[in-house]
């Protein structure tokens, strides 16, 4: 096993010092050296001390001016577009002279896809009515959080309330809390595979009217928002 020792430190003593630099200069046919040698290495050491100390004030200066990047945050702005399949779609504009790092978006606990348009706009589609939480995070890991309330997601069909059969017709009462129904668009399909339009339909009521069916068949009704219902009519 070998034992590391710590190499030894030689230091000339003052008066030997002095001598050696006397010769050199004698050797060198240089006129001799009228400063002091301890003014010399007082001198040296003070150069070197004010180099490092430019340094230290050089970072010291570097920091200062980087101090404010640490803390700044992006400007974000959201806007609602108008829904065209029963989502919202929201636009986030995110604006910083820092790189945007990431952007993310959630409804409670559920998180939402986030799509990137173009520099610093994205876009969010909601699946559900609530307030949604878009994170905009910079490369400094500094964020802004906003929040903006959605309330116009509609991905549910039509409801059935009622029935009525008034002699060889039969009259269906719906429900639609979000868009309108296409009314015209409605129809169904008997036990053969033929469609079966209806022979009338009132928007006040909410109601269509088919032909009493003599078998069972598919009837489907379908909203603005292309959510659709479908009824199985089974005939006893």
């Amino acid at each position: 096993m070998g034992v590391f020792r710590r190499k030894k430190e030689y230091v000339l003593s003052q008066e030997v010092a002095d001598q050696m630099l006397s010769n050199i200069f004698d050797a060198c046919d240089y006129e001799a050296n009228q400063v002091p040698m301890d003014v010399l290495v007082s001198y040296t050491k003070y150069r070197k001390e004010r180099y490092y100390l430019r340094w230290i004030v050089l970072v010291l200066l570097t920091l200062f001016l980087m101090l404010p990047i640490l803390f700044v945050t992006p400007e974000v702005d959201i806007s609602q577009m108008n829904a065209t399949s029963g989502r919202p779609i929201l636009q986030v504009e995110a604006s910083s002279w820092l790189p945007i790092d990431r952007v993310t978006a959630q409804t409670g606990d559920y998180s939402l896809p986030v799509y990137e348009m173009s520099e610093g706009v994205y876009q969010i589609i909601p699946d559900r009515n609530g307030i949604v939480t878009v994170k905009v995070v910079l490369k400094n890991q500094q964020y802004t959080e906003k929040e903006f309330l959605v309330d116009g997601v509609d991905v549910d069909p039509p409801v059935l309330v009622g029935s009525q059969r008034t002699g060889d017709l039969l009259e269906l009462f719906f429900k639609e809390e979000g868009g309108s129904i296409l009314f015209e668009e409605i129809y169904a399909v008997d036990s053969t595979g033929k469609k079966v339009y209806p022979v009338a339909f009132d928007r006040e009521a909410c109601s269509v009217t088919f032909e009493y069916p003599e078998d069972s068949m598919n009837i489907f009704v379908s909203d603005e928002y292309e959510n659709v219902l479908q009824l199985v009519l089974t005939i006893f």
